[in-house]
């Protein structure tokens, strides 16, 4: 699937069984292999190879390492509006950047710390249609020898939005959409642990979380995150879901 994971139990599609283990992938296609092969690309001032989906608002950077303000090709026709940035072949932390957090703030997918400011980290600059900014040695590696790695998203109306919503504190809260999700993921700006949410795995009681900066197996117990049609509801008022006032990002897929 080009956008969220599918899980199966035999492991023909996104998951499978080893003794009494479960395993569920969520998978984005980039360039078809069969016809476009990933590509140089010369658009920043450290070339990349990068694969892309443009329809699906989808694209994979692979760049060297670099001191101080660097630039790279993303390969998108717009600018992201969301990318992990990570060291390959050493290691780090997950950057994450957020357009609407803002270019001197960013979020590390491996923990559950707050939004950290720092001028550096992207140069204070938003991703333009061409490039990703970023500064060697802080998310990611800053050294030639050094293999990093982005993945990029940007919202395709009717298939995937990036955004957030703003806590009420109020179980109940609806966040809008253009299409019906099969696939969420939040992190709010504060202390709180990044939320995986699917319809694909069989959860018979509700929508079970999955926390990617935890080695936690899924809660069994939640139902915090309902998808719905062309939306989904948050029916909590948890630090983690809802709190009044804090700002929760969000990724939802079709």
């Amino acid at each position: 699937d080009s956008s969220s994971g599918a899980y199966n139990v035999n492991g023909a599609v996104g998951g499978t069984y080893s003794g009494n283990a479960q395993y569920v992938a969520w998978a984005w296609k980039a360039g078809d292999h069969d016809d476009s092969l990933p590509q140089i690309n010369t658009e920043g001032n450290i070339d990349s190879i990068v694969s892309v989906n443009d329809a699906a608002g989808f694209s994979i950077v692979k760049f060297n390492g670099g001191s101080g303000a660097n630039t790279v090709g993303h390969g998108l026709s717009q600018a992201p509006e969301l990318f992990i940035m990570k060291s390959a072949n050493v290691s780090g932390t997950w950057g994450v950047y957020i357009k609407d957090l803002g270019a001197n703030k960013y979020l590390t997918l491996n923990s559950s710390d707050a939004v950290t400011t720092s001028t550096g980290v992207w140069n204070n600059t938003h991703p333009t249609s061409t490039v990703l900014h970023w500064q060697g040695g802080l998310v990611a590696a800053g050294g030639s020898q050094y293999t990093n790695i982005a993945y990029c998203w940007y919202s395709v109306s009717g298939y995937s939005k990036i955004g957030y919503y703003t806590g009420t504190g109020v179980s109940g809260l609806q966040v809008p959409l253009s299409f019906s999700p099969k696939f969420l993921l939040v992190k709010g700006e504060g202390s709180t642990g990044w939320i995986i949410i699917d319809n694909k795995r069989p959860t018979p009681t509700g929508n079970y979380e999955l926390y990617p900066n935890l080695t936690n197996s899924e809660d069994t117990s939640a139902t915090s995150f309902v998808l719905g049609t062309n939306k989904f509801t948050v029916n909590s008022t948890g630090t983690w879901h809802n709190i009044n006032g804090t700002k929760y990002i969000y990724m939802a897929f079709k």
